[in-house]
């Protein structure tokens, strides 16, 4: 049994400092998630995935592959359609085109792990939270309907799907990458409708994250929802989920500004996150693994066989054919300019969202 199996890191740049790989092969975390910064190019791409499956045992590579301004592999290929464009232009198809087209692009990369679909209801659309543009409707019926289409597409290649932001934070006024929000809906506001996608596609998704707030009515001390217990438990209980929960990223303004880095992994080691993702602070992996080794056996062990459970999923590594990765490519192509049209389809969303503030290292 190795407890740092429950951590996702992120790594500083497009190849693996030697020290990186010292680390990584003492350490053997569980997986490793991917951003622009460690994008360049197909070959270099290619190259950084094979040196981790060569360091790591089975490893997630993780990545937000969503659409529009949160696609990673955007930076070596072509924007996908965003949730708001399929939604105002498309239909249930396109969302499953999505998905699938999605998913096989993920495949060829030998990336196991989508960090999406977003769950959270769409609330004016614009609110400055990180959300603007990735929801997927207004109410409970619609998102559920649409993600399930996407999340559908996806595992036609056994990749992992992540929904996320639970419990959410929809009507969070501020953006959790620099400060913590406090979102002050009940419990039964909550079962109602934002907990319904949860509760309705549990059979569906692969795992859970659970993101930086503070909801007063759910769990009446100061933790935020990523480092908290009692919130951990309505995923248990409420959701009915038993797989995998993974935090949203520890190295966030909401957790780095409030807690020591120590604190913050142990308490959402005990809160009951199954994987926590560490994206931005590699040189406090080890601190971390640290902390994962710490806590009490039994609650390792059951994260670590859910961990395990999923894992019997994914697909093994096969060498990234680059003709493959193309003919995708134009096909997302495809798909986004039947939506809004070929010159629009050669642009990039602007990407204007908050960065983690230690994002760069």
């Amino acid at each position: 049994m190795n407890p740092s199996q429950r951590l996702i890191t992120g790594v500083s740049t497009i190849k693996l400092t030697k020290e990186e790989k010292v680390i990584l092969q003492d350490i053997q975390p569980g997986g490793v998630i991917l951003f622009g910064r460690n994008i360049d190019s197909q070959q270099q791409l290619a190259d950084l995935i094979f040196e981790i499956f060569d360091i790591l045992e089975n490893p997630l590579i993780a990545v937000d592959q969503e659409g529009g301004r949160v696609a990673r592999l955007r930076e070596i290929g072509v924007e996908p359609p965003s949730a708001l464009e399929l939604c105002t232009h498309g239909n249930i198809d396109h969302i499953t085109k999505h998905g699938k087209l999605t998913g096989q692009l993920l495949r060829v990369w030998n990336i196991n792990l989508d960090l999406c679909p977003v769950v959270d209801l769409s609330y004016e659309g614009d609110l400055y939270n990180s959300l603007k543009n990735r929801t997927w409707g207004k109410d409970f019926e619609t998102v559920t309907q649409n993600a399930q289409a996407f999340i559908t597409g996806l595992r036609k290649s056994n990749i992992l799907s992540c929904v996320k932001h639970f419990p959410s934070y929809s009507f969070a006024k501020i953006d959790p990458h620099h400060q913590l929000p406090e979102i002050k809906l009940t419990c039964e506001e909550m079962r109602k409708s934002h907990w319904q996608p949860y509760i309705q596609l549990k059979d569906k998704y692969d795992s859970i994250m659970v993101g930086h707030a503070h909801y007063p009515h759910l769990d009446d001390s100061r933790d935020p929802s990523s480092l908290s217990k009692k919130i951990n438990s309505y995923i248990r209980e409420d959701i009915g989920f038993q797989g995998v929960v993974i935090s949203d990223d520890l190295d966030m303004g909401a957790i780095i500004e409030n807690y020591d880095y120590s604190q913050a992994v142990d308490k959402a080691l005990k809160a009951g996150n199954d994987l926590l993702l560490l994206c931005h602070q590699f040189d406090k992996l080890e601190l971390a693994a640290k902390a994962a080794h710490e806590q009490p056996k039994a609650e390792n062990e059951a994260s670590l066989q859910r961990i395990a459970n999923i894992l019997r999923r994914i697909s093994p590594f096969k060498p990234t054919d680059f003709s493959e990765v193309d003919k995708i490519n134009d096909e997302i192509f495809e798909l986004r300019a039947s939506l809004v049209g070929h010159e629009q389809a050669k642009m990039h969303s602007l990407e204007d969202a908050n960065r983690s503030p230690v994002e760069d290292f």
